[in-house]
Parts: C-alpha cells; sequence; structure tokens
C-alpha cells in the first residue's frame, strides 16, 4: 500500500463557512438534532464550529402538530474552488 501512495500528492480544499439551521418536532426532537449534528460532523472535510442553543417554536402554517426544536450550526467545509464541481 505504501509503494502506491510514493509520490502521490495530496490537495486540500479550501474551507469554507458553512451556516444551517436545523429542527425536528417529533419522537424526541432533541436526541433528533443531536443525532444530526453527529451526522454532519462525521462527513469527512466537515468540522462543527459552532452550535446553537435549542429553540423552541411553534409550527407555522399546519398548526395541530408538537412544537418544533431548532439550532443553527457554524461549520467549516471543503468545497472545490469549481462551483460545478461543489454542486456534486
Amino acid at each position: 500500500m505504501q509503494q502506491i501512495l510514493r509520490g502521490a500528492t495530496v490537495t486540500h480544499m479550501p474551507l469554507r463557512k458553512l451556516f444551517l439551521g436545523i429542527g425536528a418536532n417529533l419522537d424526541d426532537p432533541a436526541a433528533t438534532l443531536a443525532d444530526a449534528v453527529g451526522a454532519l460532523a462525521r462527513i469527512p472535510g466537515w468540522h462543527v464550529d459552532q452550535i446553537s442553543p435549542l429553540y423552541r417554536t411553534t409550527p407555522v402554517g399546519l398548526l395541530d402538530q408538537p412544537d418544533f426544536m431548532n439550532a443553527a450550526l457554524a461549520l467549516s467545509v471543503e468545497l472545490p474552488d469549481d462551483p460545478a464541481a461543489a454542486a456534486l
């Protein structure tokens, strides 16, 4: 394996800031949000920098449902410079 990697060039894509809102209102919303943050943190090249406190909000539109738990995340993600490649 080392012979295959000898002479290989490792390139890193630039880190970009990404702000993401997440929310849930079924079963255990706090656990669902924690699972979502964990899943995002496991994506190679993605780094969860900050997580807001959880906020409870009432539904809008369809009112006959449980309140939502919401949070905002600040992430640093490795994305290519080429917008077309980033879309893939």
